[in-house]
C-alpha cells in the first residue's frame, strides 16, 4: 500500500523530482514542528475541579498558576502558527500567480499551442505543458491544509484553556459570596497566601486582570 505522504508521481513514475522532494521536505519538517505542540496542548486539557472549596485553596491557586502556564505557551505555539498559516496562504497565491502568467504567455506564444485548432484543445495542451508548475499549486494547497490543521488544534486548545480559566473565575466569585454570606468560614478557603493577595477580593482582581489579557499578544486571526 502506498504511503499517504508518498509523492503521487513517484506512484506513477517511480522517481520524484525536485518538486516532490521539496514539498515532502517541507510537510515532514512542519510535521515534526507542529505535531508535537498539538499533542502537548491537547495534554493540556483537563476538567476542572467541581469542589474547590474542599480541595482547598492552595490547590486551587496552583491549578490556576498551571492555567496560566499552559495558556501562556499554547499562546506562543498560537502566534507560530499563525504565522506559518499566513506563510501558506502566501505561497499558494504566488504558485496560483505563476501557474496563471505562465499559462497565459504559453498559450500566446508556443508554437506547439499555435498549431492546434480550437480553444479548449489550446488549453489542454498548454496546461499539459505546465503540469510541474500545477503540481506546484497543487502542493502548495496540500501544505496550507496540513498548516490550516496545526493552527486549527492549537486554538481549539487555547480556546477551551481560556474556557477553563474563566469557569474557575466563576467558582471563585462563587465562595466569595459564600464566605461573605457566611456559608463557608475564611479558614476553609483562606485567601492569605504569600505571593497571592492579601486577600480573596485582591486575588479575585489578580485574577481577573490576567484574563483580561488572555489574547494579548495574538496576531488578529
Amino acid at each position: 500500500m502506498i504511503s499517504s505522504l508518498e509523492p503521487l508521481d513517484l506512484a506513477i513514475v517511480g522517481t520524484p523530482d525536485e518538486v516532490s522532494q521539496a514539498a515532502m521536505l517541507l510537510i515532514d519538517k512542519l510535521e515534526h514542528h507542529y505535531g508535537p505542540m498539538v499533542a502537548n496542548a491537547e495534554s493540556f486539557l483537563h476538567d476542572i475541579s467541581t469542589d474547590p472549596v474542599s480541595d482547598g485553596f492552595t490547590a486551587f491557586v496552583a491549578n490556576l498558576g498551571q492555567l496560566q502556564n499552559d495558556r501562556s505557551r499554547v499562546s506562543q505555539w498560537l502566534i507560530e502558527a499563525t504565522a506559518e498559516k499566513r506563510r501558506s496562504q502566501t505561497r499558494v497565491r504566488r504558485a496560483k500567480t505563476a501557474y496563471e502568467e505562465k499559462l497565459h504567455l504559453t498559450l500566446a506564444y508556443d508554437p506547439d499551442i499555435s498549431a492546434v485548432d480550437g480553444q479548449q484543445a489550446k488549453m489542454a495542451l498548454a496546461r499539459s505543458k505546465l503540469h510541474r508548475e500545477f503540481r506546484i499549486v497543487a502542493y502548495a494547497e496540500q501544505i496550507y491544509t496540513q498548516v490550516l490543521g496545526f493552527f486549527e488544534a492549537l486554538k481549539l486548545a487555547h480556546d477551551q484553556i481560556n474556557e477553563s480559566k474563566r469557569d474557575m473565575m466563576a467558582q471563585l466569585a462563587v465562595i466569595k459570596q459564600m464566605v461573605i454570606l457566611g456559608e463557608i468560614s475564611p479558614e476553609q478557603f483562606p485567601a492569605e497566601r504569600e505571593g497571592v493577595g492579601s486577600n480573596l477580593r485582591e486575588t479575585e482582581h489578580a485574577i481577573a486582570r490576567e484574563l483580561g489579557e488572555a489574547g494579548s499578544g495574538l496576531l488578529e486571526l
